[in-house]
C-alpha cells in the first residue's frame, strides 16, 4: 500500500477511496501481506487485467492523436514538464 501510494503520488486515504470502486467491480483484490497482516496488498484480477489491456490501447491511441496534433517534440517536452510538476 505504501509503495503504491508513493508511486501514484497520493496519500493512502485518497488511494483507498480511489480503489473502492475497483474492488466493487472486482477489478482489484486486497489481501493482508504475509509478512505483516496489518498491511494490505492489492493485485489485479482477471477482469482488471482485461480492463487494463483495453485501457492501455485507448491510451496509446490518444497519445498518437495528441502527438499528431502538437508534434512529437512538443508532446515530449509537455510530458517532461508535467512529470516535473508532479515530483
Amino acid at each position: 500500500m505504501n509503495a503504491l501510494s508513493e508511486a501514484m503520488v497520493m496519500d493512502r486515504t485518497t488511494l483507498l477511496r480511489a480503489l473502492k470502486p475497483l474492488k466493487r467491480e472486482e477489478m482489484v483484490r486486497a489481501r493482508s501481506a504475509a509478512e505483516d497482516p496489518r498491511q494490505l496488498v492489492f493485485s489485479l484480477t482477471t477482469v482488471g487485467q482485461r480492463k487494463l489491456t483495453h485501457a492501455r490501447k485507448l491510451w496509446q491511441d490518444a497519445q498518437k492523436e495528441f502527438e499528431a496534433k502538437v508534434g512529437s517534440d512538443r508532446a515530449k517536452r509537455m510530458r517532461h514538464d508535467l512529470l516535473t510538476l508532479s515530483i
